[in-house]
């Protein structure tokens, strides 16, 4: 049987339909749960004086104005670690049913890309199986999104499970 199960988890309620499909996998089984979203790289955000114009600072006809440097609100350091919290908390919310279930569980957030993460994370922590729900995207939508479940399964890093959401059409 399976010893360590990756569950992916894109913050949509879509992604959330496979939890209860892992915990029916896994109950009783002594199998550990890995918890991972992947999100884009946050960046630093800066904050303009409300008393400053915005035109300070920048070339102006017949000469450069010059400005103050934009306040920093949050550096890409700061705000990578507010996102790594913040995606951490809805992870472990999303754990519940593990935990109540007597599952062992570890949670992971990563940044970049989501297939290229996934995969990652799957070979450095030895996963045997990765489960995650599909979107459902068909014809164009899948060409222009690209799907992250497609790019999991031709990896060939371990077997996959879909679990395709209630409510999702047919086609």
């Amino acid at each position: 049987m399976f010893k360590r199960v990756l569950v992916t988890l894109d913050g949509s309620g879509f992604s959330q339909a496979v939890l209860p499909e892992a915990a029916k996998l896994v109950l009783g089984t002594g199998a550990e749960i890995h918890l991972l979203t992947v999100a884009e790289e946050p960046k630093a955000t800066a904050a303009y004086s409300q008393e400053e114009p915005l035109t300070t600072g920048v070339p102006a006809p017949g000469g450069i104005v010059r400005i103050k440097a934009a306040q920093t609100v949050e550096t890409t350091t700061q705000a990578v670690d507010r996102f790594t919290e913040e995606l951490g908390d809805f992870l472990a919310d999303n754990a519940e049913l593990f935990k109540r279930g007597g599952t062992r569980y570890q949670i992971a957030v990563r940044f970049g890309d989501p297939a290229a993460e996934i995969v990652r994370y799957a070979e450095e922590e030895k996963v045997d199986l990765v489960m995650m729900a599909t979107h459902g995207h068909t014809g164009l939508a899948r060409i222009v999104s690209g799907s992250v479940a497609s790019r999991v399964v031709e990896s060939g890093v371990c077997p996959v499970i879909l679990v395709r959401p209630a409510g999702l059409k047919d086609g």
